[in-house]
């Protein structure tokens, strides 16, 4: 049997701080591959985990219920991942007898989340694992997709840019797009029932590239493909019988080759979507900044209409005030005309008015 490594804890302590990097919480609610991951494989159900690290996922799992043997390359991530696991196997799966270390044990789901790309031979450790699978098991696999755009782009630049995690990590022995990743599951006996991808925008990536560079067509054109937008591909694959694999295979092929004709025949309809969005995006900031433009005479007609007003109300308070100064002075000569016309008829009355008058009539009748 494999050796299962019992670490002191002060062995544990020293070493752990430089063993972190696989080290991360599970939200099984979120979009992350490890929670896919987690929803594939299901509840109370007996688990083989291959490169478990510290157990962040196989605790996750043993919550659900489920049962983990879990196989671990490190020793220290081994011994921190073991409270969570049935049993625990420190080894190096490319170089492990997985007959010698799992005996006639079986699982309903064999998990390898991230692992594949570290082996030498992933498609011999395939092949290997199908047989510990119970009738109707499955794998659940995730892997890092290569072609993904910011590689593509930083390849342009001549840069192949190793990473302590990621799409480049500097463990990768193996790298996958979705038509090798086709392969290996199909040249390992394993038929892909389900495949979801995890995406990321090319812009978004740790594998860096100088926008600047890139033409916008180019760079437009990449984030319309979903294989350039896609970081990490998590698959479901069940083994194939022995029996009637060799004509199953042939029609997975062209089944695959059907969907990758979809997939590219609608690529380019998401292109074609895409330059139609950005001409009616352009033809809509045209109507905005008319619309603005409107607006901004609308503002301006609006501000005159009230300085209008305000002098309109100024002319009418005028002319009021006009009119009442009018009629004021219209009131003071009526009075005069009134005081006028009372001394004229007290004048009319007296004594040299009726002497007046008289010789008037004299006078006009010596005329006559």
């Amino acid at each position: 049997m494999p050796e299962t490594v019992a670490l002191s804890e002060s062995k544990v302590d020293r070493e752990a701080d430089d063993e972190t990097r696989y080290d991360f919480a599970v939200d099984v609610d979120s979009q992350s591959a490890h929670a896919k991951t987690v929803r594939l494989v299901g509840r109370d159900k007996r688990v083989l985990e291959l490169g478990c690290a510290s157990g962040h996922m196989t605790q996750v799992l043993r919550d659900r219920g489920c049962r983990v043997v879990a196989i671990e390359l490190d020793p220290v991530m081994a011994n921190r991942a073991r409270p969570h696991c049935e049993r625990l196997i420190v080894g190096d799966l490319d170089r492990l007898d997985l007959s010698e270390a799992l005996g006639d044990d079986r699982f309903d789901v064999i998990v390898a989340a991230d692992v594949l790309a570290h082996l030498k031979d992933p498609w011999a450790v395939l092949r290997s694992l199908k047989r510990f699978l119970r009738p109707g098991g499955y794998a659940v696999v995730s892997l890092p997709n290569v072609a993904h755009g910011s590689v593509r782009l930083a390849l342009l630049e001549g840069q192949f840019p190793y990473k302590e995690l990621g799409l480049l990590e500097s463990t990768h022995l193996r790298f996958f797009t979705l038509r090798s990743l086709t392969r290996l599951f199909e040249e390992s006996d394993f038929a892909i029932t389900h495949l979801e991808r995890q995406e990321l925008m090319i812009d978004r990536s740790e594998v860096t590239f100088n926008k600047d560079n890139v033409p916008p067509e180019l760079f437009e054109s990449l984030a319309s493909d979903p294989e350039s937008r896609t970081y990490q591909y998590l698959v479901e694959a069940h083994p194939l019988p022995e029996e009637g694999k060799d004509w199953i295979k042939p029609h997975l092929r062209d089944l695959a080759g059907r969907e990758q004709e979809a997939r590219e025949a609608l690529a380019a309809c998401e292109r074609k979507a895409e330059r139609t969005a950005a001409e009616m995006r352009q033809a809509l900031s045209e109507v905005r900044d008319r619309h603005a433009e409107i607006v901004k005479q609308l503002d301006a007609m609006t501000l005159r209409e009230r300085e209008l007003r305000v002098e309109l109300v100024d002319a009418h308070d005028q002319l009021l005030r006009h009119d009442d100064e009018l009629m004021g002075h219209i009131r003071e000569l009526t009075a005069q005309r009134n005081q006028l016309a009372a001394r004229f008829e007290r004048l009319r009355r007296s004594l040299p008015g009726k002497t007046y008058r008289g010789l008037k009539k004299i006078l006009n009748m010596a005329r006559g």
